[in-house]
């Protein structure tokens, strides 16, 4: 991938909750990227490079709460604090030392008391002590608060270097990742982890390719070579100049010069899981709500869910699709309901299940349940759709009662005896009103020709 469609992807997994994994060769500038894209869309960036930290230096030091009885942790200074209390804050200012060199505690009270919203807004305290002439206090208060915020509302946090992290450091990684919390430590809402490893050549430190962790993560991968050349060149350019000309002419003529001939991999394959397809739904949200690529889409998507599944997904593509045939009914479509292959009419099955179970209530909704499924049992070429589709609509956890219900018609009249007066309509009531498609399912369901009833 190139770094532009790298940095979009990123901002895309943000958007939709997903915490991507960035992987490629050393020195290929994978932490610049990231915090390139903090910077500039005005998000702060925390970097800790896990190979060369200890489970301590993410969980942090314990204490003894002696109020409480309890031993609590200290968050490290690396780990985003969020929203700071009026409390907080004023805890920084004292470190600093600003307050006591320029107010006594009598004034600070005073000030307090005479405007309330510097209970609540640090920023009013800069404007009250330029007001009264404390320059040099508001000044130190500002750059403090300027220092502080942009970490505060919204960033990510950079964990570079996992699959070169102790066993002990990738458990607490796992729950940052899952939970977005490490024991009483809480990522602020607007923080996001966004994680990097170069590639294994040939050494592992620990059991990082463990299935239910890899899971968690989007894989994107950084190339080298080719690729990303004109970028790097650009951006040689626009750092040093001129005086990188010679370096760019060198190792622009064989791209073995500018990264090495050194072959990585990730050492695992991606593998679509229901968690990842879950991922795919906020991912296609997020681009539904605008801003990101083709590019992008598609790159995550296979970081989710693999190359192969990914590019079947995208490039899936049915003649009748769910919302259509709702709208505007299974006679509309009927032409090119009969040109369906299997596989998109088992999608197409599933697909309307997901729209309409629950929903028959409504007469419109029913009506198209009712007509899809008579289509797939008179005329359908794959009539047995139409059983799976009545039994996923019945519903149910006793498979075998669903079953009975859908292909046996005095089963169905004999449930719809107990059924209260004046209760929502079911798909089960549905066919008990409907003969006709009731003597379809059946004759499918039994192995009989449903139109010459044999």
């Amino acid at each position: 991938m190139k770094i532009k469609p790298l940095k979009e992807s990123l901002l895309l997994c943000q958007a939709a909750v997903v915490t991507p994994f960035i992987w490629g060769h050393r020195g290929l500038g994978k932490s610049q990227i990231t915090e390139q894209t903090a910077t500039v869309n005005k998000m702060g960036f925390s970097d800790m490079r896990l190979s060369q930290c200890e489970a301590s230096d993410l969980r942090g030091l314990p204490y003894a709460d002696k109020d409480n009885g309890r031993t609590r942790y200290l968050p490290p200074a690396d780990l985003p604090t969020g929203g700071l209390s009026w409390g907080d804050f004023m805890e920084q200012l004292q470190i600093l030392k600003v307050l006591e060199a320029e107010l006594e505690g009598k004034q600070i009270a005073e000030l307090m008391d005479a405007n309330p919203l510097l209970h609540e807004d640090p920023l009013e305290v800069i404007k009250v002590l330029a007001a009264l002439g404390k320059y040099r206090a508001a000044d130190a208060i500002a750059r403090k608060r300027a220092d502080l915020m942009p970490r505060l509302d919204r960033g990510i946090l950079f964990l570079d270097e996992i699959n070169r992290a102790q066993d002990d450091v990738i458990q607490a990684v796992f729950q940052l990742v899952l939970d977005r919390r490490l024991g009483t430590y809480v990522l602020p809402a607007g923080w996001h982890v966004v994680c990097a490893g170069n590639y294994m050549e040939g050494y592992m430190t620990n059991g990082f390719t463990d299935p239910a962790f890899l899971n968690r993560f989007c894989h994107v991968t950084l190339d080298g070579g080719e690729l990303t050349l004109e970028e790097w060149v650009e951006y040689m350019s626009g750092k040093y100049g001129g005086s990188a000309a010679n370096i760019i002419e060198f190792a622009s003529q064989n791209t073995k010069h500018l990264d090495g001939d050194i072959k990585g991999e990730q050492g695992f394959s991606i593998q679509p899981s229901r968690r990842s397809w879950e991922a795919v739904i906020r991912v296609e949200n997020a681009v539904k709500a605008g801003g990101f690529s083709e590019d992008a889409r598609l790159a995550v998507i296979q970081g989710l869910v693999g190359h192969e599944p990914a590019l079947a997904y995208t490039r899936y593509s049915c003649p009748v699709r769910p919302r259509e045939l709702i709208q505007h009914g299974v006679d509309f479509y009927r032409s090119k309901l009969k040109g369906l292959n299997r596989n998109q009419l088992t999608g197409l099955c599933w697909g309307l299940v997901s729209f309409l179970k629950g929903k028959v209530d409504d007469d419109k909704n029913a009506k198209v349940a009712m007509d899809f499924a008579k289509f797939m049992a008179a005329d359908g070429k794959d009539k047995d759709v139409a059983v799976a589709f009545c039994n996923l609509m019945v519903g149910g956890s006793n498979i075998k009662a669903r079953a009975a219900m859908v292909s046996n018609p005095a089963v169905a009249h004999l449930i719809g005896k107990f059924q209260s007066p004046g209760h929502k309509k079911n798909f089960a009531d549905r066919l008990n009103e409907d003969p006709e498609l009731q003597k379809l399912v059946s004759n499918v369901a039994w192995g009989e020709d449903p139109v010459k009833g044999k």
